[in-house]
């Protein structure tokens, strides 16, 4: 499941890439200029190096997978994997350059070009992901065991991800409507994602609000910029693109006061089991404030003669640290109310001038 899922987003931003590229304003192939096309075959090659890499490790013979070996290790590379994947960019690109220019030749629409690509990329990255996960599930096996858990940057990270992979799509996107109209949408969108990412219990649930936020601020960020724009007087573009940094320094500030003073109180699990030690346990508070952060989830385990996950779902039903979540999503609630007023407002204002002239 998750190698199709991840599969599936490569292979659609390669496709995406791919019909931007071949008809960004709808040409008929025949027109499509060579720079396009040399974009398109940046996306077929992406899609196809994920195939080809891990073929070529199932194809060469076992002297060659051995030669590879020697020389990663002498590069200090961690095995063959990353000399394969080397290897087999530069055969992608070379096979993606003769087949879209061979579409550009015989004039093949985008629309059958880019479904193949995408469907290359949902192969090879479902391919590769397979393998990537078969080989570490022994590791993550006894993570869990001993009650690890991901790195949150690891997770967080896939929200810049997104923004560097899909951003051109959702952009395109967004084209087809009004700017406020993509405005309201991504905000709503971004409040559920936060809701959902905050909220969730469950590493892959969390993933897939992080997913949905990061739509969200994809679909409203550049929007406002290009609003803004649209306001400014001949000659003021540049300054009103300066003001749309003061909205964004209130919501840093206010943030950081409020959201984060409040997630260090109600949502931070080790504040969270030093506040359970000392209010539920009774242990002495000063003691309980010199344990290091390392110490502090096991200590509370050891003291209530519970595994580690236990221990964090017995804070979570206990402190609730969800509702911190809610009250945030209730602020974008309020945003989203706001722009609706001020979008509802500005069209009336633009109707009574379009009259009176």
């Amino acid at each position: 499941v998750v190698s199709l899922a991840l599969g599936l987003i490569f292979g659609a931003v390669c496709g995406a890439g791919v019909y931007l590229a071949m008809r960004p304003d709808r040409r008929p192939p025949s027109e499509v200029s060579a720079p396009a096309t040399v974009v398109t075959a940046l996306a077929v090659a992406g899609a196809l190096w994920t195939v080809v890499a891990p073929l070529l490790g199932s194809v060469l013979p076992g002297d060659a997978l051995q030669a590879l070996s020697d020389l990663a290790a002498s590069a200090d590379m961690e095995g063959p994997g990353v000399l394969l994947a080397a290897f087999a960019l530069p055969v992608a690109l070379a096979v993606a350059l003769v087949l879209t220019f061979g579409a550009r030749a015989a004039k093949v629409p985008a629309r059958v070009l880019g479904p193949v690509v995408a469907a290359v990329g949902l192969l090879g990255a479902g391919l590769a992901a397979r393998s990537t996960l078969t080989d570490a599930a022994p590791e993550l096996v006894a993570m869990a065991q001993e009650g690890a858990q991901v790195n949150p940057e690891w997770m967080i990270n896939l929200n810049p991800g997104l923004i560097v992979f899909t951003m051109l799509f959702f952009a395109w996107l967004s084209s087809f409507v009004r700017p406020l109209t993509s405005i309201i949408i991504g905000m709503v969108v971004a409040t559920v994602g936060s809701v959902l990412a905050g909220t969730a219990v469950v590493g892959w649930i969390c993933l897939g609000g992080i997913l949905v936020f990061s739509i969200g601020e994809m679909l409203s960020s550049p929007k406002k910029m290009e609003y803004l724009a649209t306001l400014a007087p001949k000659g003021q573009e540049g300054l009103f693109m300066g003001y749309a940094n003061i909205p964004v320094a209130i919501g840093w500030i206010s943030g950081s006061i409020f959201a984060g003073n409040r997630y260090e109180e109600a949502g931070d699990k080790v504040n969270l089991a030093r506040k359970h030690m000392v209010e539920e346990l009774g242990m002495d508070a000063a003691q309980v404030a010199e344990l290091p952060k390392t110490e502090v989830m096991p200590t509370l385990a050891d003291k209530l003669g519970m595994s580690l996950g236990d221990a964090q779902t017995l804070l979570y039903e206990t402190w609730h640290p969800e509702q911190l979540w809610i009250q945030i999503g209730a602020i974008g609630v309020v945003s989203i109310i706001g722009m609706i007023i001020y979008d509802r407002v500005i069209k009336s204002v633009d109707q009574k001038a379009e009259r009176v002239a």
